[in-house]
């Protein structure tokens, strides 16, 4: 089972069971059989992730670039996050700003050959 699927968070952004597996043309709902806390609390903390985390910001920006709806984008956003805290759950530590930049390889000098 993945971390996602464990995760009681992410049941509330869970897809409907007729949707899974679906192509990627096809629109695809997401339930709203899990709480109405869960996705309202993930919602305002995805909004609040959007106006001042740089990385999510550049994550939600990317998506609206590539054409994804402003719902879809945030959802996204909401996953992960979901995903970030569980983390952060499960390696016992403290959430770093720093830290996508060095498993990106940001900062680092690109040499290329001429």
């Amino acid at each position: 089972m993945q971390i996602k699927e464990k995760s009681y968070l992410y049941q509330a952004l869970n897809q409907s069971k007729e949707h899974q597996g679906v192509p990627l043309e096809a629109k695809v709902k997401y339930q709203k059989a899990g709480s109405k806390i869960y996705r309202g609390t993930l919602f305002m903390a995805a909004m609040v992730a959007i106006r001042y985390n740089d990385e999510i910001k550049v994550f939600y920006d990317r998506l609206k670039d590539n054409g994804k709806h402003t719902t879809v984008a945030q959802v996204a956003v909401m996953k992960k996050l979901i995903i970030i805290s569980h983390s952060m759950y499960k390696n016992n530590c403290v959430y770093d700003k720093e830290f996508y930049k060095r498993q990106c390889g940001y900062g680092k000098k690109i040499v290329v050959a001429a």
